[in-house]
């Protein structure tokens, strides 16, 4: 199922009170459907007692997440995306399929593909991707990356976006 404009995001903060939820504040979520589409209602602890669970598709308890200062914001551009993955698509290079399987999967959470289906052939499994704009529909298998693979593709994609990386010490 596609699940994109299905399911309303969350403001966090409650639904009862109004209150807005805190950084490391526990909260409950719950899903109903609202019409057409799911939404995810969010409850402090002290709102969720005197909710009826029996309301909800699916519920679960969380954390607010709190915001890392260390951690930078990356911005991945879409267009800069598609051209790489246009160009790395039919290497025969294994560094360069690596980087052309995660770089599909950023397209993915940018919205630019979708994930049509996860398939099995021929002992290799096969993400079938509808280009949004295009309607054309993509089937590129999973490189089954190692730990270094995973790595030098890490390093690749960070640099390829301009990311500055912490030095380590």
């Amino acid at each position: 199922m596609e699940w994109d404009g299905k399911v309303a995001n969350a403001s966090l903060a409650c639904r009862a009170t109004g209150r807005v939820l805190a950084p490391g504040e526990v909260f409950f979520s719950g899903l109903v459907l609202d019409g057409v589409t799911f939404a995810r209602r969010d409850f402090a602890p002290e709102a969720w007692a005197e909710q009826d669970p029996a309301n909800f598709l699916s519920w679960w308890r969380q954390r607010v997440p709190v915001p890392d200062p260390k951690r930078q914001q990356v911005k991945l551009d879409k267009d800069l995306l598609l051209q790489l993955f246009a160009d790395l698509r039919t290497s025969r290079d294994r560094p360069q399929q690596c980087l052309c399987y995660v770089i599909a999967l950023c397209l993915v959470r940018a919205k630019a593909f979708s994930l049509a289906a996860v398939g099995d052939s021929e002992g290799d499994t096969w993400l079938h991707l509808d280009h949004k704009a295009d309607g054309v529909r993509l089937r590129l298998r999973d490189p089954r990356m190692t730990p270094g693979e995973q790595e030098q593709v890490q390093q690749s994609l960070l640099a390829i976006i301009g990311f500055e990386q912490p030095a380590v010490r």
